[in-house]
Formats: C-alpha cells, structure tokens, sequence
C-alpha cells in the first residue's frame, strides 16, 4: 500500500495523519494522537461512494480542542493532500484540498 504521512505539532500534542491506497483498490485513512489511534478505516473503494474515495472531513473533540482533519486531493491533482486544523487554525499539512466532504463526526475518547 502507498502511504502519505503528514504530521502537526500543537500545545505538546502531535498529530499523524495516514492516508493509502493500492492499486488493488484498497484504503486507508489513520488519524493518530501522542500514539492513540482516534480514527483508522481500512476499506476497498469499490465498496464507498465514489466522492468518499475522492476525500473526506473529520472533525472531532480532544480535551478542550477541536480538530478538523481534511483529506482529498492535492491542487494539481496528481496526489494526496491533508490539512489539518485545531480550534479553526491551520497547524500543518497542505493549506489547499480539494473534493473532499464531511465523512464522520467521531465522538470524544
């Protein structure tokens, strides 16, 4: 599987964030903090809606903090793009995505 990385620091909290895909179709989309796995979804793109294939939005609590995760495609279109966001600022990641559309709301851990 081919698997872009991005990572964001903030208030000595980190953010990983994995996005994959193979040529056999199958996904990944992982969302990690200070090594708790908050999101990981393992899926075939034959299996979703092709605009969950094209990127997704995850927004979920932590601690007093909001996080926005968004995953799509870069501006040239040739690759994968992430940005991601706590309380509303960008803190790292690729400042434009594009297709992507809220996918999850996840609850607080």
């Amino acid at each position: 599987m081919n698997v872009k990385t991005w990572q964001a620091n903030w208030d000595n909290n980190q953010i990983t964030v994995e996005n994959g895909w193979s040529w056999s179709g199958d996904s990944l989309e992982k969302i990690t903090i200070n090594d708790e796995v908050m999101l990981e979804n393992i899926y075939n793109m034959t299996d979703v809606a092709a605009s969950r294939a094209m990127g997704s939005v995850f927004t979920f609590p932590y601690g007093d903090d909001m996080i926005k995760v968004t995953l799509g495609s870069a501006w040239h279109l040739f690759g994968n793009a992430c940005r991601i966001e706590v309380n509303g600022k960008y803190i790292g990641g690729n400042k434009i995505v594009l297709f992507a559309r809220k996918a999850a709301q996840l609850e607080e851990k």
